[in-house]
């Protein structure tokens, strides 16, 4: 494009030197999984399958009163907008 409007090549330089990143060894060692039972960092889980059964059931009925909200939302927000088209 710069034949088009006239102006110069770019100078070109020597080649850029490839790029060598030094990277020291990972160290490895052995995971070691605490006690049961011994507080808030022990390793144990609060969400018991229990309380999350217990959860899902209660939640179920939520979710069916919330399935026609999206399609509503919609709905208004399209008469919404028809409203403001029609003010323009």
């Amino acid at each position: 494009m710069d034949w088009w409007i006239g102006a110069e090549d770019p100078p070109v330089g020597p080649p850029a030197l490839e790029v060598s990143i030094q990277a020291s060894a990972p160290v490895t060692g052995v995971r070691q999984t605490p006690a049961l039972g011994g507080g808030a960092n022990a390793g144990v889980s609060a969400a018991r399958p229990s309380d999350l059964r217990s959860f899902a059931t209660g939640s179920a009925n939520l979710n069916s009163e919330l399935a026609g909200k999206p399609a509503s939302l919609r709905s208004h927000l399209a008469d919404s907008v028809e409203r403001v088209d029609i003010a323009r």
